[in-house]
């Protein structure tokens, strides 16, 4: 983001060298006032143009030398009488006093306007630094926080492989492990917009449903496909729908698709007009009881988990039967914003 360029670089040639330019110029000028005998005839109008110039191209004086040999070049030649600084009408001095005062106060103003610019383009650069700070810092977290997940992952893994004799220990820590994993895939995807860690959640839900293909489907003839918008998506908000989605994932692959059964769990992601974000996540499977469709059942610790994420989110959660070809279908609204 760099609104205003550098200075020009005739701004930056040394003092001795902007000034030697200013007095080529004004001896451009004069010359073309000798030579041209229309020109001679609007001898403020072209000394003027060259004060702006000079004020344009240098700084540090510059306009002021050139409205200096100006002032003595029109009170030398173009002032009646010709030729010599002897005492003129009022009329005339008042005109060149004019000129001399409205030449300084353009190259004043312009110079201000130069300064201006100048420290606006180091405020800008001073940000575009502090920017990229924060995107250092925000990839540097990232990969700690990352390392710490997979240390973690690590640890409950092997308290997993300690628990051999009570299956439902295992899952439930292979379960934890699985949620671990959402935070950690979330750290590959964190970036900054407009002062905030965003996610782009289109990539994250099509990673971790890679992760839940390969680590829960396996060899069996499941598929898992994701269909995602490309949007960035606050941290909070991303953290909510990996989770959701790594629990309605993993329940349609332990229960949807018993003695082999093939099959295939969609998860889509999309932004409607309205403001509002559509998680869906349905499955060809054998699909839910009556009294799971009519939410009678008893919800276990996966069905809590995912009715208090979508509190968080401030949105509803909906869970039927397919119309079309049995299994089931989950929804999740929520607000963009």
């Amino acid at each position: 983001m760099r609104p205003y360029g550098p200075p020009l670089p005739t701004r930056q040639w040394p003092i001795w060298l902007r000034y030697l330019a200013t007095i080529v110029l004004f001896g451009l000028v004069l010359l073309l006032q000798t030579v041209w005998d229309e020109a001679a005839q609007f001898p403020f109008l072209f000394f003027f143009s060259n004060i702006i110039l000079c004020a344009v191209l240098f700084n540090r004086g510059a306009w002021v030398l050139a409205t200096a040999l100006a002032a003595g070049a029109l009170a030398f030649f173009a002032l009646k009488p010709e030729y010599a600084f002897s005492p003129r009408g009022v009329l005339d001095w008042i005109g060149w006093l004019i000129f001399v005062v409205v030449a300084l106060t353009s190259g004043g103003m312009i110079e201000l306007l130069h300064r201006t610019l100048d420290d606006l383009n180091r405020a800008n650069q001073a940000l575009a630094a502090a920017e990229q700070q924060k995107a250092l810092l925000l990839q540097e977290f990232a990969h700690r926080t990352r390392n710490d997940f997979m240390q973690l992952i690590g640890v409950v893994k092997l308290e997993e492989m300690a628990a051999r004799e009570n299956p439902y220990m295992q899952e439930r820590l292979r379960a934890i492990a699985d949620r671990i994993q959402v935070f950690s895939r979330l750290q590959n995807r964190l970036s900054l917009s407009q002062e905030r860690a965003v996610v782009q959640i289109g990539d994250f839900i099509a990673d971790l449903c890679r992760d839940l293909q390969s680590s829960l489907a396996g060899l069996r003839p499941v598929k898992v496909e994701a269909h995602a918008d490309a949007r960035p998506v606050p941290e909070p908000a991303a953290v909510a729908v990996g989770l959701i989605v790594n629990e309605l994932v993993t329940n349609a692959l332990k229960h949807a698709f018993p003695d082999n059964r093939p099959g295939k769990v969609e998860v889509s992601f999309s932004a409607c007009d309205s403001g509002e974000c559509i998680l869906c996540v349905e499955d060809d499977g054998v699909g839910i009881s009556d009294a799971q469709a009519s939410g009678e059942a008893q919800q276990g610790l996966g069905q809590r988990l995912i009715r208090s994420l979508v509190h968080q989110l401030q949105g509803r959660f909906e869970i039927g039967r397919r119309r079309h070809g049995g299994g089931t279908i989950a929804t999740v609204h929520f607000p963009a914003e």
